[in-house]
């Protein structure tokens, strides 16, 4: 930023049809979630760990002037395992704190373990929606941090690593397995990663009954 001067950090060969979360593990090396890749050899890598489609996003990390390897890979095996006999659903979103100390992410929740088992032991009468929580990897441990086992999106861990804000769904679960994400509605929470203790920040209903947000009447 000091210099104004960029640097190509993927070769044409390497791209990715979609690339998000974008974050320095160190000052030559970054980590991010790619959707589609074109290389052949990470193509092989995603197949590897269960993906075989193109809108299914991965964690990558990738040291400056190397190829791109996938990231975490204990977190896609049970995701896969979860997902099972479907293709995993992979990871959306991640968030880093200083120097990669803390990862942050969004899961199914430890309890899904036994609801998966017993969903494939009886899969015409045993219907449950996912359950999700707000889990944390530092160094070689992962523990899940909340245990609301709601619908979560979107998550920003702190430099420090040491507190999160999370989209939190106002709406109650349903049976729906499978719901898309735009339809719910979410607001934001703040997390302590230390305690998992959770602030929820109320907002959509502050702001409904602030009266300067009042819907204007169509003239």
């Amino acid at each position: 930023m000091d210099t104004n001067h960029s640097q190509r950090l993927l070769d044409t060969n390497q791209e990715f049809d979609s690339i998000n979360s974008a974050q320095f593990l160190s000052q030559d090396e970054v980590l991010f979630i790619g959707w589609g890749p074109r290389a052949s050899d990470t193509i092989a890598a995603a197949k590897e760990v269960g993906s075989t489609s193109r809108g299914v996003g991965l964690p990558y990390r990738m040291k400056f002037g190397s190829k791109p390897q996938i990231a975490f890979p204990q977190i896609l095996a049970r995701d896969r395992a979860l997902s099972a006999p479907i293709e995993l659903s992979g990871l959306p979103e991640i968030s880093t704190s200083r120097d990669g100390e803390r990862v942050a992410y969004i899961a199914r929740s430890l309890s899904e373990d036994a609801r998966a088992e017993e969903q494939r032991k009886h899969p015409k009468r045993y219907s449950e929606p996912h359950r999700y929580d707000l889990f944390v990897i530092e160094g070689e441990v992962t523990r899940q941090v909340t245990h609301l086992e709601t619908y979560m999106s979107l998550v920003d861990l702190s430099y420090s690593g040491t507190t999160a804000a999370i989209g939190l769904s106002v709406g109650p679960m349903t049976n729906e397995k499978y719901v898309n994400r735009s339809l719910r509605t979410f607001e934001p929470a703040i997390v302590d990663i230390n305690t998992g203790a959770v602030t929820r920040t109320d907002l959509i209903a502050r702001v409904n009954a602030n009266p300067q947000f009042a819907p204007v009447a169509a003239k």
